[in-house]
Parts: C-alpha cells; structure tokens; sequence
C-alpha cells in the first residue's frame, strides 16, 4: 500500500500495479480499493495502475466538510503521483466522479466510465432529493445500517436482499462506509447528467453499459443504465457507446479488461507500444515524460511507428520521439514542407534538426522549457 497527500492534506491510500501508462480506478458507492483489485491485476499486464481507496473508505482518510471538489484534488494528487498524467476509470457513482474530474481539468490522457446512475426519469431529481433527505437524517442520528439499507432498496434490493445483507459477515463493513453514500449521492447532483459541464470534456470518452445490465434500478423506468449512458455519449464531444454482452452492474473484469485495453490503446498501435515497452529502464521515465507533454499539448495526437521510431502524428506534422545510446532524441517533421523523408536515423533534412536528451540532462529541464523543446521540433 502507498499513500499520496490531496491538497486539503488527506492521506489517499493506493496500490500501484504493473508498468506503462497510468490507469487510475475511480470506484463506486460501497466500494473501497478491494473492489475494483480484480480489475487492477486484469489491467496490470498493459498499464501502470493506480486502484486507490476514495476518501472516507478503506485505509485513506477523511476530511471534512465534505465537497465533490476535494474527491477532484484527490484524484489530481493521484494523476501527479503517476507523472502528470493518466487514463481514467469510474463505476457507476466513481463514472460521475471521473467525468467531474476530467470535465474539471484533471490531466486525463482518456476516460472510460460504465453504468453512471444518472436518472433520466421525469421525476429523477425529485426521487434524488428525497433520498438525500432521509440518508442525511439517518446519518444524523448515526443509524448507519438503515442508511445502508435505504441505498439498497433505493436501488431495488428485495426483503430477502436486505435481510440476507443484514445477517452476513460483509454487513460490518458496509456500516463503516455508509456516511459515503452522501459523498455519492453529491457527485450524481440532482440525478440528471450535467450536459453543459460534459459538453466541455474534450478527452476521448468511453461510455459502456452492460447487455444484461436491468430495466429497473432506482424507480427509473425501462433501460435506466442504457438511457443515462446515451446521454453521457450524447453531450461529450468526443465520446464513444460500447455494450457489454452479458453482462450487469457487477461486470466481469474479464469481460471489461479487454475493452478497456482496447480503448485506452486505441491511439497507439501494436508496433510503437512493442517499440515503447522495449525501451530500456534508465531511458524510460524520460520518455514517459515527453510522452505526457506531447498529449496534454496536442491532446488529437496519435502514437504509431513510422521509419523505425515512435511518431506522433499531429495534423500533417510529425514528432518522431525515439531512443539513442545516452538518451531520448526528439525530431519534427511537417509533410507539406519537406516530403524527402528517409529511412535513415533524421538529422538536419527539415531544417529543424534533431534534439537529444540525456536523463541526466533532463532533470535539470522544466516542464514548460521542455514543452518548448517539443514545440520547436513542431515548427510552432
């Protein structure tokens, strides 16, 4: 376990697994880190992955009053943790989370969300602010397990359900974490989608839902996950639908992992990603930190292998970033300037000239002084 400090000065606890780009999970109501280890392992064999316990659950800490924007700078202070930037993960309460955050200005590389709970019947916000009144009062008067149990008949949990959670081991630890349930209820607001806060995600976005996911949940009418998730896709610019066959809120991580895999790879093809995880330990953070600076500066940037060496391709130009003896070198190329472009190792052909970075070299560059580097080899 290691712990990372938000701005507010909560302790975040996290497990980190794996290596390669960062993934951060972002769980849902009831969720502590351990849900979502499963999924963790699954994606460990392609990402770097950061599974942290949100604020109030598990081994982290909990300030308050609590804001939806302190759980935001929890996730930052994580992002910062993992290099400056990530891909981001939510379920069900932790998706609405994840798209605030991202919406926000958390650095986010892409984001992936399945079943967010947003309501879109007539009366959603009327059944959220009911609900909302009586987890407060409970909470109130410290009646943890009724809390427990309002949210799981809220979300159609039978007499039998209910009475079966009561009586087994896992109830004791579903009232430690039920005051949580109002920091989940704070990130869905009034239960309807935030299109104009979603309209400003400029970030690739992955909206699923699962095939067998039910019609009914929260009092909500036919398709609840399938007509929020339509929404979501809806107002994100960038966004994209996927359907799980087979599965329900409680999706298989074998059935998510490949999906997630898929879509947080989808801007670097198969020969650059075998040509990034080849690079050797001692050049491999500097890489990974032009890499970052690359996205968040051209975030329509896409990773392929072009002439033997890593390219971004940015409109016509082109950013070759690639590996020599002591470093990493970086060298741009613009199509519609210079079309004599050859196989040999570039030197001096457009112009631009090729830069080269030593790791040693680097640690005494800012980000900023090394994004202009990235920006000249651009011709910007």
């Amino acid at each position: 376990m290691h712990t990372v400090t938000s701005k507010d000065g909560t302790p975040i606890a996290y497990d980190r697994l794996g290596s390669g780009p960062a993934v951060v999970l972002v769980g849902g109501a009831f969720n502590d880190r351990s849900k979502n280890a499963p999924l963790a392992t699954e994606l460990a064999a392609h990402f770097t992955v950061y599974n942290y316990d949100r604020r109030g659950r598990g081994d982290s800490g909990d300030t308050l009053p609590y804001a939806v924007e302190r759980e935001v700078e929890d996730i930052d202070a994580l992002v910062a943790e993992a290099g400056g930037l990530a891909h981001l993960y939510g379920l069900s309460s932790g998706g609405a989370l994840a798209l605030t955050a991202t919406a926000a200005g958390t650095a986010v590389d892409r984001l992936a969300v399945y079943e967010v709970p947003y309501n879109m019947a007539d009366d959603g916000p009327r059944q959220q602010q009911e609900y909302v009144e009586r987890l407060t009062a409970l909470l109130a008067d410290d009646r943890r397990g009724d809390a427990a149990e309002l949210f799981m008949r809220l979300v159609g949990a039978s007499d039998d359900m209910v009475a079966g959670a009561r009586q087994s081991t896992i109830w004791p630890g579903l009232e430690a974490i039920a005051h949580t349930l109002a920091y989940d209820a704070a990130c869905l607001g009034d239960s309807r989608p935030p299109v104009d806060r979603l309209a400003t995600i400029t970030r690739p976005t992955l909206v699923a839902t699962g095939g067998a996911s039910p019609e009914s949940f929260v009092s909500g009418g036919g398709d609840f996950f399938d007509l929020a998730a339509d929404a979501i896709a809806a107002a994100v610019p960038r966004a994209q639908r996927e359907v799980l066959d087979g599965q329900t809120h409680l999706v298989d991580p074998k059935a998510l992992a490949p999906v997630l895999v898929r879509f947080f790879d989808a801007a670097t093809d198969t020969a650059a990603r075998a040509y990034v995880d080849a690079i050797a330990a001692q050049h491999r953070p500097l890489f990974d930190r032009i890499h970052r600076l690359v996205v968040r500066a051209y975030p329509d940037a896409a990773l392929g292998l072009s002439y033997q060496l890593p390219t971004y391709r940015v409109g016509r130009r082109r950013l070759h970033v690639g590996v020599w003896k002591h470093g990493v070198s970086i060298y741009g190329w613009d199509q519609e300037r210079d079309g004599g472009f050859t196989d040999r190792h570039p030197q001096l052909s457009s112009g631009k000239g090729t830069i080269r970075l030593r790791p040693a070299d680097a640690d005494d560059i800012s980000d900023d002084e090394l994004r202009g580097l990235v920006e000249s080899a651009l011709g910007d």
